[in-house]
């Protein structure tokens, strides 16, 4: 049977994690260029579908994208105000 490292007892999940100075660094970097990314595919997705509904068509596809991109970028960002906060 194949134990994963949780399993060990090496930690108890109740325990954070805690990070040193880079790790957090880097977290916040990392969560800043995702708020970004998905910040970038709301927009496209929000782009497409009012060019797909100006041609009376709705575009499922570019509305999730939309939705989830939007939803993603705030938490992404939350994250990242939360780890600048804690510096």
């Amino acid at each position: 049977m194949i134990h994963g490292h949780h399993l060990s007892g090496y930690r108890k999940p109740d325990e954070p994690i805690r990070l040193n100075a880079t790790q957090r660094a880097r977290k916040w970097l990392f969560c800043i260029v995702m708020c970004s990314v998905f910040a970038v595919l709301a927009f496209w997705g929000g782009l497409w579908a009012v060019a797909a509904a100006s041609d009376g068509v709705v575009s499922v596809t570019h509305l999730l994208a939309l939705i989830v991109g939007a939803l993603m970028a705030v938490t992404f960002g939350d994250i990242a105000e939360h780890e600048a906060g804690r510096r």
